[in-house]
């Protein structure tokens, strides 16, 4: 089993920030949110601030578990996964993208949503995780 975290992350000014995948090193040309991988001894809150920092350099200013859970088979490395979303709140700024980005943006939440690549065809789990955002 794969434990990860999922970071819906909104400014302090109320936009959220989506991220273009980098097609070289994450195998696909969209756009999505910081996700990541929980190291050994660390906690969920932990690697989602880690995987916030290294994607993005942006400090976080609050952090809260969402109480929702995504288990899936995740095709690419062949493993069962158990990803927990946090809602995150962060000052506005120019992000530093890792390698695994290309390009920011910082959207309202409609057009965050009608951007933001999602599994499947069904938009309907990431539209309640953003009315609860």
């Amino acid at each position: 089993m794969d434990n990860k975290i999922f970071a819906l992350i909104k400014s302090d000014k109320g936009k959220y920030l989506i991220l273009k995948m980098n097609k070289e090193t994450m195998f696909l040309d969209e756009w999505y949110v910081v996700t990541g991988h929980v190291e050994k001894a660390e906690s969920y809150p932990e690697a989602a601030r880690r995987e916030i920092k290294e994607e993005t350099g942006l400090a976080v200013l609050s952090i809260k578990n969402s109480g929702v859970v995504f288990d899936y088979h995740c095709k690419q490395w062949d493993k069962d996964a158990h990803e927990k979303v946090f809602f995150v709140t962060v000052k506005q700024s120019a992000p530093t993208l890792s390698e695994e980005h290309t390009e920011f943006l910082w959207l309202n939440k409609e057009d965050f949503f009608e951007k933001m690549y999602w599994y499947g065809e069904d938009k309907k789990s990431l539209k309640g995780l953003l009315e609860k955002f």
